[in-house]
């Protein structure tokens, strides 16, 4: 090869490889933009876990009074500022001991949930609406178990009191296509961890 040509090779070359470092520059650049922009308008925390118990019912049952004992799990990621994907777990008892609803002996909901909320940001608290769809279970003994898909939809406060904790509580209404049980409240109030 030629010596006038050698040199136009390596020149060449050399462009590639500027060209490459500036590509990776530039990218590396619009990463750090877009990420740095985005932490400020963040929360300080990312995963929430809340405990939560209190009061439900349904006006399906023979009683319909909302004065039986529910528990609930909060698992929530925050996606976006102000907004969460949350997974609820929870029971409600639908009778005392020792009685029977609709046929079902002691009777109890159980219910897995997945959905959205949005929060804002009030002058001494944080107020949510939330939409989730789910499944149900009515169990109970002396009848047949169901298990049917169904919605929740309701509202949450929380009452911070530092960056990891805070109180928490929560009313929603539930639908479910149970053959016995469709419409239920909870009312309910815990802990969240915020982490």
């Amino acid at each position: 090869m030629k010596p006038e040509l050698d040199h136009l090779g390596s020149i060449a070359g050399r462009r590639r490889q500027g060209g490459r470092i500036a590509r990776f520059a530039l990218l590396a650049a619009l990463l750090a933009g877009g990420f740095g922009g985005r932490a400020e308008a963040q929360e300080l925390y990312t995963f929430t876990v809340g405990v939560l118990g209190g009061v439900a019912g349904s006006p399906d049952t023979e009683s319909t009074s909302f004065d039986r004992r529910s528990l609930q799990l909060n698992l929530q990621f925050e996606n976006d500022p102000r907004t969460q994907v949350g997974l609820r777990v929870g029971q409600i008892d639908l009778a005392d001991e020792g009685e029977t609803i609709n046929g079902l002996f002691e009777p109890t909901v159980k219910y897995v949930s997945i959905g959205g909320e949005y929060r804002t940001r009030q002058s001494y608290y944080d107020s949510g609406i939330f939409i989730a769809l789910g499944g149900y279970r009515l169990e109970g003994a002396g009848g047949e178990n169901q298990t049917a898909a169904g919605l929740s939809a309701g509202a949450t406060g929380e009452f911070t009191f530092n960056r990891h904790f805070g109180v928490l509580a929560e009313i929603a209404a539930h639908y479910s296509d149970l053959d016995d049980l469709q419409y239920f409240a909870t009312a309910q109030i815990g802990l969240a961890f915020h982490f």
